[in-house]
């Protein structure tokens, strides 16, 4: 159920959850993924061949790259991972998207705030991201939770997050999502 406070909506907070993916969740992932309007937005905005997914989804665990879905009344909205950078080893590549028909809905608020729960819920690392310069929307997103923003490389700005920040902001950024 969605409450609307007249500045931002509110979510009931147990109707979400999040699982880490499962061998059963490789093709509709796949097929969200490949969605048009998710790659319109994603760095390579290339159609991913169902035969290199399977390569990538099956050397997740080699990678230790974390994969999951966020769950709204049991109905997944939303997507988001994390893979270690190979240049730092205290950072971690984040990617998040939600799900086509659940794009405009007012969710990402709530995709971004259980990402960074999971993100930081483990040992200490900062997160890192790469945005399409002309995202306005998510980036906006992102400076609501206080990210860091500075040029990237190409078309992309580079936004990042480390674990003490997110604990300052925490409490302060869920009562505005959260009700209750």
């Amino acid at each position: 159920m969605i409450e609307d406070n007249g500045d931002f909506m509110l979510f009931a907070y147990n109707e979400f959850s999040v699982r880490e993916a499962q061998e059963s969740d490789r093709d509709a992932i796949w097929n969200w993924r490949n969605s048009a309007v998710v790659r319109a937005w994603m760095g390579n905005s290339a159609e991913i061949p169902h035969e290199d997914h399977i390569r990538w989804f099956a050397r997740r665990r080699e990678t230790r790259t974390g994969i999951f879905i966020l769950y709204w009344d049991e109905r997944p909205i939303g997507v988001f991972t994390f893979r270690p950078d190979p240049d730092e080893p205290s950072t971690r590549l984040m990617t998040m998207y939600l799900i086509e028909q659940y794009q405009n809905a007012g969710l990402g608020i709530v995709l971004e705030w259980f990402m960074l729960e999971r993100a930081f819920s483990d040992p200490e690392f900062t997160i890192v991201a790469g945005i399409l310069f002309e995202d306005n929307q998510v980036l906006s997103l992102h400076r609501f939770f206080q990210f860091d923003v500075a040029p990237g490389e190409d078309d992309f700005l580079r936004i990042s997050m480390d674990r003490r920040r997110y604990q300052v902001i925490a409490p302060a950024i869920k009562s505005k999502i959260f009700r209750g």
